[in-house]
């Protein structure tokens, strides 16, 4: 019963993907948000730290202080549940406008013609070059993946990718479909995630 029970958590995921910019001299507030695994949380920043007057509340994972610069900054933060051994997540946020990466679907997914079609972009809204990788993934009731697609390329700031489609024919069944998007930055060794999820779908039998 203690496995199914496990075996029903759903993983650990931090969902903030970018931080407001700051402001110098003006009150700052941003709360970091997770989900999956098991609550309580706890919130630390790693390397690059947080800039000189914000602070990260370990136990409510806000961000609140004054800011001595205008400056954008990145901050690599970490979360861990309360399981045992504990879980463990990081993800770099930059302070920005919007977020660094933007996956959008171009042709939401759909059952056709026996096939699962569908297609999606992935832009670079960072100020870096990132190596980008996107999957497309369709989960089905018993738990086994069907990889819908896959691509792997560098994207410089600004750029996106061509239409991303896919056209799969997969055994009868309900499934979950997700895109998962990764930019790493190899010189600062950091990565940007980005999840895109569809309603869930059903494949009639032959």
């Amino acid at each position: 019963m203690l496995l199914a029970a496990a075996a029903q958590t759903p993983p650990l995921e931090i969902v903030t993907t970018h931080l407001p910019l700051p402001r110098a001299g003006r009150e700052y507030r941003a709360e970091l948000r997770a989900r999956g695994g098991t609550p309580p949380y706890r919130w630390s920043a790693l390397d690059p730290g947080l800039p000189r007057g914000l602070a990260l509340d370990a136990a409510t994972g806000v961000i609140r202080g004054v800011p001595a610069s205008d400056d954008a900054f990145r901050v690599l933060v970490q979360l861990q549940d309360s399981a045992s051994p504990p879980r463990a997540e990081t993800r770099l946020l930059p302070a920005a406008q919007g977020p660094p990466l933007e996956l959008a679907w171009l042709e939401p997914p759909a059952f056709s013609e026996g096939e699962i079609r569908g297609a999606l972009r992935l832009r670079n809204a960072s100020g870096d070059t990132v190596t980008a990788t996107v999957i497309v993934e369709a989960v089905n009731e018993t738990g086994k993946a069907f990889a819908l697609r896959y691509d792997h390329r560098d994207l410089a700031p600004g750029d996106a990718t061509p239409a991303l489609a896919f056209a799969v024919a997969l055994p009868p069944g309900a499934y979950t479909l997700g895109a998962d998007a990764v930019g790493e930055i190899p010189a600062q060794k950091a990565i940007y995630r980005v999840r895109l999820a569809a309603p869930r779908f059903t494949v009639p039998g032959r």
